[in-house]
């Protein structure tokens, strides 16, 4: 069922378009991760859907009933006094419901008998309407983005930015309406609250459009990934896995019909140019009526810029000695308060050591106090206070901290201004080229850093750091407000970075990309360990995961039927066993004999057949998606080499024919290797079943 739709939707500014006809869907059930790069107009796209800002063309229709929620609810934040208020805003029909009862409860105690029936009428609508389960969803969910019953009381003026951001999430969830529309959901969420929000996502019945640069995320979320433009959308239906592979074949297709196209135009045009006023002057009219009704293919074009722009490289700095850093038993936290105490490690080249954890445990205050030991600016802010042990630089060592304020950027100075102030030698040309290949085009080369979004501030943040020639960095949250391709050039530089760094962030995949030990900082400890975050994941679901069982054999019956002598062996056996800690408990007397479990042994016949009944239906049916897939694949792959032969003897003349047949192709490959691997699931499916 179709809950939303945009139909040729066009948006923009005076002098530039920023989209047009943009058209798509969304079904319930869909999860779709709407991509670009930062400025590319997604977020206005949502307000478009969501209904606060109007096209300048096309329309925006729901089905009946249909309710649409956005992130952004600063508006319904501004009702509620408190933290507590704000959650139960959703349930306020409920709430009073209750009330009604508690009432009503109180009249029936006093002997009123009209009250039972009010009573009764009441208690069945909270029944019908899940009201009796608000209180417990309200702190569930409450405490999936950080807010505890503790919390409650506060008041609104008091939350940061990150703190209303996580609670206006928490409304909307708590709304449940049937179209939910995220911008960047994730931010301000640690690991824990993403992977909660990941599981209540997943769970949700309605339709989802949602905007997020957390490529973990959108690898666990998106059921398709859509791809706005400035000339519209494009959809790729197999997930945001699949989504960079299809992109490059689509693109692939795309200039090899383009090429086509133009050679054939060209081809053409020499022809009229040649014979215009020559003997064949009526066929070359003729042509040059068809040409003009040509419908010419647009230029190709990758809106994330050609994979060569992501490489960029730190500049060489000093060489250090051995050990860049050296922290020892460091106790740190803000004035007047101490986080934590006894941490002690050393950093050396080659080494990236990630920081995570749940927010507030310390992570950041960790990099300030690390940076004070070297920055003037950090250690006369008075933000941080070590109380014992202390953060030492090593030999040569050129260090560099960046906290996710960017308090660095300078916001009178325009942004060559602003790139000069690293590499004061670069010409301004220099400059422009530089910024270009982090999406600052010329045009926006000249203005103020006041008048950036936060995410081009990152974007600049990024650019400057990468100017700047050090064999120590401290980054803090370095991927907030990055745009994928922002992130791959962070990534890419930090992976062939020779110094070493130390790096906060609860950005998964950039954490698994680049680090090589993980420090997890809690309420109450400190855990650092060697490897990656997929390693460090892997170790804290082993030692989480509950010891299997072990269970001993049943005792036959007739094995029962011995002396008492054995019996009270086995017992001695099994004490034994405990003694040496093999993790054996003598469970005989809770472990029933066969027949001796209360019910009749015909009970436990019909249920084994009824369960034989049912894997043979389920055989059956896998057995019937196997071949299906199969068929479909002999007979996909038998067009795929007819087409491809037809192809083969066309000239480039048939430039147009030859645009349908690779399009077609394309599609073709594409369900191939969905059958492919709906052969290959159903397979294993039986294979499991012994079928």
């Amino acid at each position: 069922m179709i809950l939303l739709s945009a139909d040729d939707v066009s948006f923009g500014f005076p002098g530039h378009d920023l989209f047009e006809h943009v058209t798509m869907a969304v079904q319930e059930g869909e999860r779709i991760a709407l991509v670009a790069p930062n400025g590319a107009g997604k977020t206005t796209l949502l307000r478009i859907l969501r209904g606060r800002v109007e096209p300048d063309e096309g329309r925006v229709a729901t089905a009946k009933d249909v309710t649409i929620g956005m992130l952004d609810q600063e508006r319904e934040l501004a009702e509620a006094a408190t933290v507590g208020q704000a959650l139960a805003l959703p349930f306020a029909r409920q709430l009073e419901r209750s009330q009604d009862a508690v009432t009503l409860a109180e009249k029936v105690a006093q002997g009123d008998r009209q009250a039972w029936h009010d009573y009764a009428r009441v208690l069945g609508e909270l029944e019908l309407d899940d009201g009796f389960s608000v209180g417990h969803r309200i702190a569930a969910l409450g405490e999936d983005v950080g807010f505890f019953e503790a919390d409650f009381p506060r008041t609104l003026g008091t939350l940061s930015g990150g703190e209303r951001r996580r609670l206006a999430l928490a409304q909307l969830l708590l709304r449940a309406p049937s179209v939910m529309l995220l911008d960047e959901p994730t931010n301000h969420l640690d690991i824990r609250q993403m992977e909660r929000l990941e599981e209540r996502l997943r769970a949700y019945k309605g339709g989802i459009v949602l905007v997020s640069h957390d490529r973990t995320f959108l690898s666990r979320m998106a059921t398709r990934v859509d791809e706005l433009t400035d000339r519209g959308i494009t959809s790729y239906p197999h997930g945001f896995d699949r989504y960079g592979e299809e992109r490059r074949v689509r693109l692939e297709h795309e200039w090899k019909a383009y090429d086509l196209q133009c050679a054939e135009i060209q081809r053409q045009e020499e022809f009229i140019r040649k014979n215009f006023a020559a003997q064949k002057a009526k066929q070359a009219k003729s042509r040059e009526r068809s040409l003009l009704r040509i419908s010419k293919l647009d230029r190709p074009r990758d809106i994330w810029g050609p994979p060569t722009a992501r490489k960029l490289r730190f500049p060489e700095a000093a060489r250090p000695g051995r050990v860049l850093l050296s922290v020892e038993n460091l106790g740190w936290g803000p004035p007047g308060r101490v986080l934590h105490r006894g941490l002690s490690f050393n950093l050396q080249a080659g080494e990236r050591i990630g920081v995570i954890g749940p927010n507030g445990t310390g992570k950041s205050t960790l990099l300030w106090a690390i940076a004070s030991a070297f920055d003037r600016r950090v250690a006369d802010s008075g933000r941080v206070a070590i109380v014992e042990g202390e953060a030492r630089l090593g030999y040569n060592v050129a260090a560099g901290y960046t906290d996710q304020t960017l308090a660095d950027l300078d916001p009178s100075k325009t942004l060559i201004e602003s790139v000069r102030e690293i590499r004061g030698e670069l010409p301004d040309d220099a400059a422009r080229e530089y910024l270009g290949k982090f999406q600052f085009h010329d045009e926006h080369t000249g203005r103020e850093i006041a008048s950036l979004s936060g995410g081009e501030k990152a974007r600049l943040a990024l650019a400057r750091l990468l100017l700047m020639p050090r064999n120590l960095l401290l980054l803090d949250e370095p991927t907030n407000h990055l745009d994928i391709p922002s992130r791959e050039i962070l990534e890419s530089a930090l992976v062939e970075f020779s110094g070493a760094a130390l790096l906060v962030s609860h950005d998964r995949t950039f954490l698994e990309r680049t680090t090589t030990r993980i420090l997890h900082i809690d309420r109450e400890s400190l855990d650092l360990q060697w490897g990656g975050y997929a390693e460090f994941v892997e170790r804290r679901q082993r030692a989480a995961a509950p010891a299997p069982a072990v269970r001993r054999p049943s005792v036959a019956p007739s094995a029962r039927q011995g002396s008492g002598n054995r019996r009270t062996g086995d017992r001695e056996q099994g004490a034994g066993n405990r003694e040496q800690g093999t993790g054996i408990k003598d469970q005989g007397s809770r472990i029933k004999e066969p027949g001796m479990q209360g019910g009749p042994a015909r009970n436990d016949t019909a249920n084994e057949h009824a369960v034989r009944k049912a894997e043979q239906r389920e055989r059956e049916r896998l057995t019937r998606r196997h071949r299906t897939a199969e068929e479909a694949i002999r007979k996909l792959e038998e067009d795929l080499r007819a087409v491809e032969k037809q192809m083969a003897t066309l000239s480039s003349s048939d430039w147009q024919k030859l645009v349908d047949l690779e399009q077609w192709r394309g599609r073709t490959r594409a369900e191939i290797e969905r059958q492919t691997q709906e052969w290959i699931e159903s397979g294993e499916a039986l294979e499991r079943m012994g079928g």
